[in-house]
């Protein structure tokens, strides 16, 4: 199915269920966040908005880092490559650049159509790769675009009559472009014979720091002092959010995508990726009322609707209908 290479087609499905399972832990994100930001304005009501994510991005993925070093120690005490470093630093520009002008959308748009925009990249990801082989992904992509597209309009709640396109829409579709771009870069052939677990680590780390001088800046800049990156930290419930977010969220999602991801194109990575908001919403529906009663917040479970069920369906049918196109032979 790759464009780029040829794939025994049980290492394809592999990737494809590693993939998927990715997604799953990645849907328990957006709970867990929004009750640490609650957690977080129970110390500092005033926390602007810039401080409040990086205080909760820097500490994930230091905490990931720890969890994944013994993993990859063998690879991290053979000596990281310069391709290895480059990989991992492009990743996290990427990835820090899509989700700082995501957060600053959101304060211009609604959740609902931040959700819907970000995944903007199942459309934007072949065109690129378009533009740079000159061909287009086999008739099933588009097919299964055809699905994916609405699915996540109906999952998000997207109303048509209430779109527009300002600010904070044109940002989230800018930060859709970064997050195009991180699925990209893994696929580079140049990286090809990259270490992943060596990758993902060095990755954490950069973005621990990327996101540690954010959250300085960030308090700085709302005439706070820096002490209040840590502040968090004096909050037990606060600290088993992050820990579960630094587990799953972030050392078990983003490891799988990073040693799977390069099994499958990047076209159909995108694809199986808006599987992500399907899971977010099936959480949602019993994990606010377990973080509640953990962080003694007011946070409630989400509903099953019909949005729910008709958007699931058709991303699921998106994915169905993409592996009913032929496998590509084994290399």
């Amino acid at each position: 199915m790759s464009m780029r290479l040829q794939v025994h087609p049980h290492t394809r499905r592999r990737a494809i269920g590693m993939l998927c399972l990715a997604c799953l832990l990645w849907g328990g994100s957006f709970p867990i966040i929004k009750a640490l930001g609650d957690v977080h304005r129970r110390v500092d009501p005033e926390v602007s908005a810039l401080l409040l994510n990086a205080s909760m991005i820097w500490p994930r993925f230091v905490l990931a880092a720890l969890m994944l070093l013994p993993l990859a120690w063998r690879q991290v005490r053979a000596g990281i490559t310069r391709l290895e470093i480059a990989q991992a630093a492009g990743l996290t520009a990427f990835l820090s650049a899509g989700l700082l002008v995501q957060v600053d959308g959101l304060r211009f748009t609604s959740a609902s159509t931040s959700a819907f925009l970000t995944q903007a990249y199942v459309v934007l990801i072949p065109i690129w790769v378009y533009s740079r082989a000159r061909r287009w992904p086999p008739r099933m992509f588009f097919a299964a675009m055809a699905l994916a597209v609405p699915g996540v309009a109906v999952l998000a709640g997207v109303r048509l009559d209430d779109f527009h396109l300002g600010r904070g829409e044109i940002e989230t579709l800018i930060s859709a472009c970064f997050f195009a771009g991180q699925i990209l870069w893994l696929e580079r052939p140049v990286y090809r014979d990259n270490r992943g677990l060596a990758v993902t680590v060095v990755m954490f780390v950069f973005m621990a720091v990327v996101f540690a001088v954010v959250a300085a800046v960030g308090a700085l800049g709302a005439g706070a002092p820096v002490a209040a990156v840590v502040r968090p930290l004096q909050m037990w419930p606060w600290l088993v959010l992050t820990g579960l977010l630094a587990l799953f969220c972030t050392f078990g999602a983003f490891t799988l995508m990073n040693l799977w991801q390069r099994w499958v194109s990047s076209t159909e990575a995108g694809l199986i990726y808006t599987l992500e908001p399907v899971f977010t919403a099936l959480l949602a529906l019993f994990l606010p009322a377990l973080f509640s009663d953990l962080a003694g917040i007011e946070y409630a479970n989400e509903h099953l609707t019909w949005r729910t069920v008709v958007g699931g369906l058709l991303i699921c049918g998106a994915n169905v209908v993409v592996q009913l196109s032929p496998p590509a032979p084994a290399r």
